[in-house]
């Protein structure tokens, strides 16, 4: 017999052979087991390990893994899709889209046909307005909630995942601090079971590295080989959500994502993970919800709000520039500014004055032109435009915009050559100062070549055309009239407009003038065309027999021929006070005036000059009204929202949609003030003590006191004088009379040509023997009665009143909106999106099929996983006759526990043989 120990050791494997098989088919039927390894055996001292395994086609599990964790990922991401999919759509028909089919409303309601004015649903075009408005903000706020939703699931999804971690390093201690090997079999094979699930569960969240020890225990790292657990420590991810709403919209980066290691309950340095790295999620379906949240729905929110801009942009360049026959006299702009600020204004404003009729306003002085105010000019000028150069140009050219007849045509700014008694006009007062015939060639034969030469007003540009040429004794012109010629502002030229001229009859040197009547005198009718409206004519009269230096000097004139020289005072402007019209100022956030720091522009209209009420109207080509917002239809706010005229909205009738049209205007008559009313008193002797003089219900008492009292006039000195300082000092008197002295005359004089001023009355009464004549009338030594001042008089005089034709059915302006809704124009995407060339409907809708795309994409990204599934479903199906992928598991466990069997069985038949060699 042979050696009794070896026949004990072979027996002893043969009975471990025996037990593993009992193993084996145990764990046949765990689902889920994996790497399971049973004790080891000692054989002739060398270890033998029967090691049951699951199957290592890498391919097919690694495919199957991420179907799994691709499709829990998806069903995620597609809820969420569908969300943002029922939130694009029309409640009504959820087939179209709610933002084409608003947007659709609201250019569908301004389209009005000009058989539907006389019906204009201003309230139709307002609500559609209002639920634009409405569409984009509801669509907004929930793209923004959808964001802080994937925010939650990423902090709920990291809950999760610390669990699992915090489970997977119990269940590694369990392995490893009870004895490893030495634990009991059928324990070790259920902590290694649930190990191996809590694995599988976190391979469906992250993306990790596992390596498993001799004796079960799980050791995972991140791909980057940041340690995740172990037996020996773990971490846990901290994720603090985005707080609110308002730091998402702002671009808050996504809150650091830490792991922090407990080494056995000890607490150790924290580890950056997520940030710009994001190595930790990696690959794992926890990224595509940042994603989602972070640039997939970030950029469905940036392309509304995209979208949002053009629409508020293009509207309201059209818009700003629309007026209503509701009067709107104050203007303050939406967004705020500094006061150093170089705005980007360009082209030409034109500010209308209109009365509450819609028609061209006019005070006691006569109509308010337009103003027009050219913004490439002024930047020409200061080399930028803020708000205290806007707010100076648009203050001091309104303060320009006199409101007068033909007198406000052409002044000029040299005293005559022909006339003395022809003073100087103020150079500011007319659209331009000055106009002269300039004689281009030598007289020969009687024919002379003339040029217009003129200089232009301090203020603004004008237009000169020559409308006639006419001429007396002999004079003939050749017909042919020179074009228009533009003077701008403060400038000094020959227009290059010529002027024909024979028949001139030349004078020898120092011949006599001719005989009154006898001149040769040229009339030419000039039109003046002022860039602020302003459209005068005016006849020019030039005696060519008494030129100066080859340069006739003129002024417009009312007449053909020069007027008496008595009538020759100049023609000023009575203005009418910037107040009275409009005044733009910069207020701070407390509507108080600054001139520094940050506010908003206001432009106020003035109450009117006893008229009624005014408002204005702007037009032009000039973008000021939109850069400073001060007429919009609709706003984008800082906050990201958006909203519309609040005016508006309250009072649909407050819309804007007539365009300004001054069309022909009409001839009305008007009297101007010509004469002034004056009365001259002629004193026998200065006044004494105890003598009164009321002027305009004023009394005043002369006394002999060096410092008299606040009605009364010293006699000390020059009693005279003293009366006329005291009324040219006294401000209730001398904005209305002014007086003046030669010798004992004192002339009180109205500040006011026209008929007005003869109801300014006085009276007096002397003492002593000293008396008063009246305008050289009879001397009396009192005036019981008071007598007016005379010699007011008004001429008549017909100019052009303009209707504004702003009707409550004017709807100019929205049909120019209609049409932009099928204006090709260039569209910026900002950044955001491709630019494109479209009109606001296609581009709409490019928006939209931009966001639909992204959850296409991800419907279909589920539709071929589950495809994919289904399809390795049904080829194992066919393959096997089973039908799920644990079946198909179990089924490769008993292919494979088989095998392991038979090997035992093999091993056990070679033990027995040797068993069996031992007993011979």
């Amino acid at each position: 017999m042979g050696d009794t120990a070896s026949l004990i050791n072979t027996l002893n494997q043969l009975q471990n052979a025996n037990r593993m098989i009992g193993h084996n088919i145990e764990v046949a039927d765990i689902p889920n087991a994996k790497g399971i390894k049973v004790i080891p055996t000692q054989v002739d001292g060398n270890s033998i390990i029967y090691e049951f395994s699951r199957s290592n086609d890498q391919h097919l599990q690694a495919s199957y893994t991420k179907q799994i964790s691709k499709t829990s990922s998806a069903a995620i991401r597609n809820s969420l899709y569908s969300k943002l999919a029922t939130l694009l759509a029309n409640k009504s028909d959820p087939k179209q889209a709610e933002l084409s089919v608003r947007v659709s409303d609201f250019f569908d309601n301004i389209d009005v046909k000009s058989s539907e004015t006389s019906n204009l649903d201003k309230t139709a075009i307002v609500n559609s307005s209002k639920a634009l408005v409405d569409s984009f903000n509801s669509i907004s706020q929930g793209i923004t909630d959808l964001r802080l939703e994937c925010d939650q699931t990423i902090s709920q999804e990291i809950t999760s995942i610390n669990n699992i971690i915090k489970n997977i390093y119990d269940t590694n201690k369990g392995l490893f601090g009870s004895g490893g090997s030495n634990i009991e079999i059928a324990t070790k094979f259920s902590s290694q079971n649930n190990l191996e699930k809590l694995i599988t569960d976190l391979s469906q969240k992250l993306d990790i590295k596992v390596t498993v020890s001799d004796n079960g225990v799980a050791t995972i790292t991140a791909p980057d080989g940041t340690l995740i657990v172990s037996n020996e420590g773990y971490g846990q991810l901290s994720y603090n959500p985005i707080a609110t709403q308002e730091d998402l919209l702002q671009g808050t980066k996504s809150p650091i994502m830490m792991i922090t290691h407990y080494n056995n309950g000890t607490v150790s340095q924290p580890l950056e993970v997520y940030g710009d790295n994001q190595q930790i999620i990696k690959n794992s379906p926890l990224i595509d919800i940042v994603t989602m949240r972070d640039k997939d729905l970030s950029t469905a929110y940036d392309v509304v709000q995209r979208l949002g801009d053009v629409i508020v942009k293009e509207v309201n360049n059209v818009y700003a520039n629309s007026s209503t026959n509701v009067l709107k006299n104050s203007f303050i702009s939406n967004e705020e500014f500094y006061f150093d600020d170089n705005l980007v204004i360009n082209g030409k404003l034109e500010v209308f004055t209109v009365d509450k009729n819609g028609r061209q306003y006019a005070t006691n002085f006569g109509t308010i032109p337009k103003v027009t105010i050219d913004f490439d000019k002024i930047k020409d000028q200061h080399g930028e435009v803020t708000p205290q150069i806007i707010m100076t140009e648009f203050n001091q050219t309104l303060s320009n915009n006199f409101s007068g007849g033909s007198s406000a045509a052409i002044g000029r700014i040299t005293a005559s050559q022909e006339n003395s008694n022809i003073p100087a006009l103020l150079a500011d007062d007319y659209l331009i100062n000055n106009i002269t015939l300039v004689p281009t060639t030598d007289i020969v034969n009687g024919t002379c070549t003339f040029e217009i030469e003129a200089f232009g007003n301090s203020y603004l540009g004008s237009q000169i055309e020559i409308i006639s040429v006419t001429g007396n004794n002999g004079i003939v012109f050749d017909g042919n009239l020179p074009g228009g010629a533009h003077l701008d502002q403060d400038e000094n030229k020959r227009t290059g407009q010529h002027i024909n001229l024979s028949g001139i009859n030349v004078l020898a040197p120092n011949a006599a003038a001719p005989a009154p009547g006898a001149a040769q005198t040229v009339l030419v009718k000039v039109r003046v065309i002022g860039d602020n409206g302003v459209i005068e004519d005016g006849t020019v009269p030039f005696v060519l027999n008494t030129w100066d230096d080859k340069i006739i000097h003129k002024r417009f004139n009312y007449n053909a021929e020069p007027p008496p020289a008595a009538q020759l005072q100049g023609a000023f402007h009575n203005k009418v006070s910037p107040s009275e019209i409009a005044r733009m100022k910069f207020v701070d956030q407390n509507g108080m005036e600054t001139t520094f720091g940050k506010g908003k522009f206001v432009i106020e209209a003035g109450s009117g000059n006893g008229d009624g009420e005014f408002g204005l109207a702007f037009q032009g080509n000039s973008n000021l009204i939109q850069a400073l917002h001060l007429n919009d239809l609709f706003k984008h706010n800082k906050d990201r929202t958006f909203s519309m005229d609040q005016e508006v909205l309250y009072d649909p009738g407050k819309l804007c949609t007539g365009k300004l049209d001054p069309g022909e205007g009409v001839d009305i008559t008007v009297e101007k003030g010509h004469h002034f009313a004056d009365v001259a008193l002629t004193f026998s002797a200065p006044p004494g003590a105890g003598d009164t003089i009321t002027i305009d219900g004023r009394l005043y008492t002369f006394v002999a006191a060096p410092n008299p009292g606040p009605m009364q006039i010293s006699t000390v000195g020059d009693s005279i004088a003293n009366l006329v300082n005291t009324i040219n000092n006294d401000v209730n008197l001398n904005s209305k009379i002014q007086a003046t002295r030669n010798g004992l005359t004192v002339t009180l004089t109205a500040r006011r040509a026209g008929r007005w001023g003869n109801n300014i009355q006085f009276d007096f009464v002397l003492g002593g023997a000293r008396t008063i004549s009246i305008d050289n009338a009879a001397a009396v030594a009192n005036l019981p009665n008071p007598a007016n001042f005379t010699g007011g008089s008004n001429r008549t005089e017909v100019i052009k009143k303009y209707n504004y034709t702003i009707g409550s059915n004017s709807s100019e302006k929205l049909k120019e909106l209609a049409d932009l809704s099928n204006k090709i124009m260039f569209i910026s995407g900002n950044g955001v999106i491709e630019d494109t060339n479209s009109n606001l409907h296609k581009y709409t809708n490019f928006i939209i099929h931009k966001i639909a795309q992204k959850i296409t994409e991800a419907q279909k990204e589920q539709d071929v996983e589950i495809a994919t599934l289904e399809q390795l479903d049904e080829a194992i199906k066919q393959e096997f006759g089973i039908n799920t992928m644990q079946e198909y598991q179990k089924f490769l466990d008993n292919m494979q526990q088989t095998m392991k069997i038979l090997q035992i069985v093999s091993k056990m038949n070679d033990l027995t043989d040797k068993a069996m060699s031992i007993l011979i």
